[in-house]
């Protein structure tokens, strides 16, 4: 009889210590909860995800030619309209018009690859060309502008499937 009080008290003793160990370790919550509760702008994400793929689309597979950098999304229009920028060099520019056509549309090419990525809709090309004005704007007149009226720094826009150069 002893000895069955005595697995019975020992038996009790380890559920009441399994119970304390249990109770003691705290379930950690993910580091990340915090972005699952998030009430972020799906705009503003996306907007984000466009950023990140045009930076990894310009040096990867061939990066974008001398001159141009990757595209980022500066705004919106009045319409509702994505205004994607892009910062041109134009001293690195291909000097002949052809050239720097040809340089400007694999930075629209990038665009719309991380456009792509980010919105993901049925009929991409045409979406993207209705709903985003690309400019190109050269930081060189920048710098080399000493007066004291305003500067255009443009020096192209795409839009609605037509790149015109200024």
């Amino acid at each position: 009889m002893k000895q069955s009080r005595w697995y019975l008290l020992a038996s009790v003793l380890t559920l009441v210590l399994a119970v304390i160990a249990v109770g003691q370790v705290k379930k950690q919550d993910s580091p990340f909860e915090k972005y699952r509760q998030s009430s972020v702008n799906e705009l503003e994400f996306r907007k984000a995800k466009f950023d990140v793929a045009s930076v990894r689309l310009s040096i990867q597979p061939t990066p974008l030619p001398n001159g141009l950098g990757a595209p980022f999304i500066q705004g919106e229009t009045a319409e509702g309209k994505l205004i994607i920028e892009v910062t041109v060099y134009s001293g690195d520019l291909p000097q002949t018009v052809d050239g720097r056509k040809d340089a400007m549309m694999e930075a629209v090419g990038v665009s719309r690859a991380a456009f792509g990525y980010a919105f993901t809709t049925p009929d991409m090309i045409k979406f993207f060309d209705k709903w985003t004005v690309i400019q190109f704007s050269d930081t060189e007149k920048f710098l080399k502008h000493k007066g004291k009226e305003p500067v255009d720094p443009y020096i192209g826009f795409y839009e609605n499937g037509e790149l015109v150069l200024r």
